[in-house]
């Protein structure tokens, strides 16, 4: 409504100059007139990102990451393995003192508990040990056990005896094993210095922990605990982007590992799963310093992405061993070591073999009006107008206007279906790279192409296409890459009182 108050105004406005004339022989002078047709406004959705072009796989760090596995099935669960320690001695007969000093270097009197390995601390979890007293005085109705490390006593456990003699000893993790040097006393206060009275410990072959600091390498080699690698992957990328660019990809293992230990892989290898049965086997090298990225060379040179893009590949099978090293090592119950995620990761250096291509949603246009269209009917010109446009691309970009009259009622693929044809392009337009249009970016349009601007039922879109490279040209891309704008519109200008 207030777009015709403006041109009524227009109308009125010459009248009050009818003594006036102008050069093409009208009464009174004329002027130019413009109408702004809204095509689109810059917001969050319409932009192009690396996302659009890319896919959610975008990496902002470096590279697109398109992860295979994950830990959920690849992580070998090395506390669940370590989650018992070996007993080595399952019966122990200590005798029963009166009273246990705090501190005893000698020991000689008390039995040690035999641990199948080494290790610098241990923290154990709740065990129950059964125990059986005998001899001429077994009328104790409790007795008391003390742990002693390195001499020193680190815990006292109080516990009922039956009428049997009987009883049962919870271990626990009140205690910090500093070391495996480790001995358990029994005492109590009215015990006859002089009987025969003794007190066996029946230990089963395993005690549960918390943690434990050892040697790795020494408790998987006296367990014999499996480290074998298999887990199977599943293939189900989208082929849209990747058919028309041409990326150097790599395959990429993360390792997720423990402090002071070293995890390396050995015999590793890929196999197919689908209608081929081909088995690769891999070759790594470091990405860098830590150990823990490796990438992946199949030794037949077959390239990763090959095998994604094979309609016959549904999968691949990996087999392995883990090797897994360190002297000082703390595994916990939970602690999962061993490959944290199978990942392709392409770096942003690519060739784009066929156009890439990308729409925005289609929108409804307003037609011009019967009061517009009259006072715009002398000496058309147009425009396509950009403001604010800013290409953050290491790349120049197509762009190109849609428009067209599409009757009935369509739904929105039909709508995009009819409306992105060839002999719907109004405009064509190349966008430079990493540009910014400090001043409106302005096409000319064709007095002949404004004629559909007067029709009904307009639709309008935009497309932006990412030209192939040329012959040894790659494109280089970047998180912060994209294009935006706050508007783009129409512009038809007319005389009036012509």
């Amino acid at each position: 409504m207030k777009r015709k108050i403006f041109f009524l105004l227009f109308l009125i406005f010459p009248l009050l100059l009818t003594a006036c004339t102008n050069p093409q022989g009208g009464i009174g002078p004329s002027w130019d007139v413009t109408a702004r047709i809204p095509l689109l406004k810059g917001n969050e959705e319409n932009k192009l990102t690396v996302y659009d072009l890319f896919g959610e796989n975008f990496n902002p760090e470096g590279a697109i990451t398109v992860t295979l596995a994950d830990g959920d099935i690849t992580l070998f669960d090395l506390g669940t393995k370590m989650s018992t320690i070996s007993i080595t001695d399952n019966e122990i007969k200590i005798p029963i003192v009166q009273q246990l000093p705090e501190f005893n270097p000698e020991l000689s009197e008390f039995a040690k508990i035999n641990f199948g390995i080494s290790f610098s601390n241990l923290i154990l979890g709740k065990n129950q040990i059964p125990f059986e007293i005998s001899g001429e005085n077994v009328d104790i109705d409790s007795i008391s056990f003390s742990i002693f490390v390195d001499g020193f006593s680190r815990h006292k456990y109080v516990v009922s005896v039956g009428t049997d003699g009987s009883g049962l000893l919870e271990l626990d993790n009140y205690v910090n094993y500093s070391s495996d040097n480790v001995f358990i006393a029994a005492e109590y206060p009215n015990i006859d210095e002089n009987s025969e009275t003794e007190l066996i410990l029946k230990f089963p072959e395993k005690l549960y922990i918390e943690s434990i600091t050892c040697d790795v390498n020494e408790y998987l080699g006296d367990n014999e605990i499996d480290t074998k690698i298999d887990f199977e992957i599943e293939l189900n990328i989208d082929e849209k982007t990747m058919e028309k660019v041409d990326f150097n990809a790599d395959l990429v293992i993360n390792l997720q590992t423990l402090d002071g230990m070293e995890i390396d892989l050995e015999n590793l290898t890929f196999t197919i799963m689908g209608n081929k049965t081909d088995v690769f086997v891999a070759e790594l090298r470091d990405l860098d310093d830590t150990g823990t990225r490796k990438t992946i060379e199949f030794k037949d040179g077959k390239d990763i992405l090959d095998i994604i893009l094979d309609p016959e590949i549904k999968g691949l099978k990996v087999s392995g061993d883990y090797i897994i090293s360190g002297e000082e090592v703390t595994i916990t119950y939970d602690s999962k070591v061993g490959i944290e995620s199978v990942e392709v990761q392409i770096p942003f250096d690519i060739a784009v073999e066929d156009d890439l291509v990308f729409t925005t949603n289609v929108v409804k246009l307003e037609p011009v009006d019967e009061d517009i269209r009259e006072l715009l009917k002398h000496d058309l010109e147009g425009a396509f107008v950009v403001e604010g446009l800013h290409n953050k691309f290491g790349m120049s970009l197509i762009m190109e206007l849609y428009i067209a009259s599409i009757p009935g009622n369509r739904t929105d693929e039909e709508l995009e279906e009819i409306l992105y044809k060839s002999e719907n392009m109004i405009k064509r337009a190349s966008i430079q790279k990493m540009k910014e249009y400090n001043v409106p970016y302005t096409v000319k349009v064709d007095a002949e192409e404004l004629d559909i601007f007067f029709e009904d039922n307009l639709y309008a879109g935009i497309k932006f296409i990412v030209p192939a490279n040329e012959e040894g040209e790659r494109y280089k891309i970047t998180g912060e890459d994209e294009l935006t704008f706050d508007r783009m519109y129409i512009s038809i200008t007319g005389k009036i009182n012509k």
